[in-house]
């Protein structure tokens, strides 16, 4: 059969042949139809991928067909086509054997463009590749490893290790996964490493009638690209959530970058560090509606030197900024944590950290600011610099400025916000503490830490500060919180005692404390102790038999939402110390309680009444009260 190209692109003549080629795999083959699970590797039902996708193009599938690969290196690069049977319950998937990426690889140096590629999913649908190395780096001039054509929708690159060629340059030819003009509707990029390249993820399309719907990139690691982390333009629906972005290669970088990922676009929970200039997270032309808008939210960005702007918002409308913290820490006159210019409309900020540490902006708005932004409040506004903010093209010195300019921000404020670190945004400082307000589109943060329903925190980091006031002489008291340092003599430095665990029945010393116990410790006068950290709710405690001393969470608990696992094993009060024992009502932050159980089993603290009635306390059997305080162990 001759092959004739009537066109001068290359990528029409590589599309002919491959869908001629295509055509002889369906109709040469009489085999029955693939399903179940197959094996690839020396001794297997295939030897290698390309056997494998051969069988799979010629023959078909007639149910799901998982294909285990042998450990191994494959140094080949394979082609799969439209299969057919191919659905979303008759799914493809490769992965290799062992469940570890490192113990399969599939290798290809890719010679030139009409051949550059590792995997090429060319029509394919419903088709995974999970847990291998996928490995491109031998190329120079092309590097791409998995490529998506022909309208190859509901694919899947899961858990793998993609490595691309290490480069400076900016070419699509060296992006590791790539997909270009045509549909990747519902495709799935998760839970991947993906190491060099121009570009780490680019998907793009042209066509301003033709969008893509539903990608999700997540939860990926990129590490030293040269341009940009991940790039994607004209996609509804776009998921860009959980990935940590990353480079050494000092040129200017972006990030996320979005143009034209229209309705419900969603980029979330990403941790971005910008080495020499450039954008976190760069937004153009991104349009969402009333009903359908964009949501930008707990993002850390980090900017260390040259010019850079940490969110960039051009031409967007309907989209919804809120609870991320951005750290511009280089010395440009020019860079600011906040960009919003164009023919921006309806853009909210809230609850945002925008710190810039250098000499720019905290926030530039650009004309005409009253129409692009219809609501900026409950933000940390700082800058180090001489001037907080650009408003429609004027300086504006500080805060008080900035809201008799704008109309805005009357509930924010302009503080250092005292980062745990440049590039690690969690926050450890009272400053942002219960500054925010409640947003329904937003009840997580980061972390995954539920947000404080009335008095959240600004920022992408969900704290929690707790305050714990002590008594002269003996306290029983806890951790409350996910703290950064459990030590005592950092919890609490000024006990001229140990701090006492009553443990087997007995009381022992402390010198690092943990959450859900309880302990015991004595100060010579008042006191009040502050700790910070994130937040603990809800939390179950395994008991013992008997006198358990334990611990709290990071809100107040009433005592009779606290259920058992089995039921009915409570068999006192909760008593706390005061001078003398005392039944409490409620279990309070950063306090301590004794309670006695009847048998061995699990304490369910939550500050929602929501338990089920077969695990509530049964009716109080112990009369008698706790042991003392430890007098007999103290130093």
């Amino acid at each position: 059969m001759k092959l004739t190209c009537r066109t001068t692109s290359v990528r029409y003549c590589v599309r002919g042949a491959v869908l001629t080629m295509m055509c002889i795999l369906s109709f040469g083959s009489s085999h029955a139809q693939l399903s179940g699970t197959k094996t690839i590797g020396g001794g297997g039902d295939y030897g290698s991928f390309n056997a494998a996708a051969a069988a799979l193009m010629s023959e078909g599938v007639s149910g799901a067909v998982t294909f285990n690969v042998m450990n191994g290196t494959y140094n080949e690069q394979v082609l799969i086509g439209s299969i057919p049977g191919a659905s979303e319950t008759n799914t493809i998937t490769f992965q290799s054997q062992s469940g570890n990426r490192a113990d399969v690889t599939l290798a290809f140096a890719p010679p030139a463009d009409t051949n550059n590629y590792v995997v090429h999913l060319f029509g394919a649908r419903y088709v995974t590749f999970q847990n291998m190395t996928l490995d491109a780096s031998g190329g120079t001039q092309y590097g791409n490893v998995v490529k998506f054509d022909g309208d190859a929708d509901y694919d899947r690159i899961i858990n793998n290790a993609i490595v691309g060629v290490s480069t400076s340059l900016n070419s699509e030819t060296l992006v590791p996964v790539y997909a270009s003009d045509d549909s990747s509707d519902y495709t799935i990029i998760s839970g991947n490493t993906v190491t060099n390249g121009s570009i780490g993820v680019a998907m793009f399309r042209t066509n301003p009638d033709a969008f893509s719907a539903g990608i999700q990139v997540s939860d990926n690691v990129f590490t030293n690209q040269s341009t940009k982390g991940i790039s994607l333009s004209y996609h509804n629906g776009a998921i860009i959530r959980g990935n940590s972005i990353s480079t050494s290669v000092t040129t200017v970088f972006v990030g996320i970058d979005v143009t034209r990922c229209d309705s419900t676009l969603e980029i979330l929970a990403n941790k971005i560090t910008i080495p020499d200039g450039g954008f976190g997270i760069n937004m153009y032309t991104c349009n969402g509606s009333a009903g359908y808008p964009g949501l930008v939210a707990n993002n850390f960005v980090t900017s260390l030197h040259g010019n850079s702007t940490g969110v960039w918002a051009s031409n967007c409308t309907y989209q919804n900024i809120y609870y991320n913290s951005v750290n511009i820490t280089n010395e440009s006159f020019e860079g600011q944590a906040l960009l919003v210019d164009g023919t921006a409309a309806n853009v909210n900020i809230v609850n945002n950290i925008f710190a810039n540490s250098g000499t720019g902006y905290s926030v530039s708005i650009y004309s005409p600011a009253s129409t692009e932004i219809a609501s900026s409040d409950y933000n940390n506004l700082y800058t180090n610099g001489l001037r907080v903010a650009s408003w429609e093209g004027l300086d504006v010195a500080d805060l008080a400025a900035l809201q008799l300019a704008s109309g805005r921000d009357a509930h924010s404020i302009a503080v250092e916000p005292l980062f745990a670190s440049t590039t690690n945004l969690h926050l450890y400082s009272a400053q942002n503490d219960s500054q925010g307000t409640p947003l329904a589109a937003v009840t997580r943060d980061i972390d995954g830490d539920f947000r404080d329903p009335q008095r959240p925190d600004i920022g992408a980091d969900e704290f929690a500060l707790v305050r714990v006031s002590l008594n002269q002489g003996w306290n029983m008291v806890s951790v409350p919180l996910v703290v950064p340092d459990f030590h005592t003599s950092t919890l609490f430095p000024a006990t001229p005692t140990s701090v006492f665990a009553y443990l087997a029945g007995s009381y022992s010393a402390q010198s690092i404390l943990a959450n859900r116990l309880g302990y015991w410790v004595k100060y010579n006068g008042p006191a009040v102790v502050t700790m910070t950290g994130d937040p603990i709710s809800p939390d179950t405690i395994q008991c013992t038999l008997g006198w358990n001393l334990i611990g709290s969470i990071t809100w107040p608990v009433p005592a009779s939402h606290i259920t058992t696992i089995p039921g009915g094993l409570i068999a006192s009060p909760f008593y706390e110390y005061n001078i003398s024992y005392q039944a409490a009502d409620t279990i309070r932050p950063g306090k301590a309680y004794w309670v006695k159980l009847l048998a061995p089993g699990t304490l369910i603290l939550s500050a929602s009444a929501d338990n089920q009635p077969a695990h509530r306390p049964q009716a109080v059997r112990e009369i008698g009260l706790p042991p003392l305080p430890p007098e007999s162990k103290m130093k």
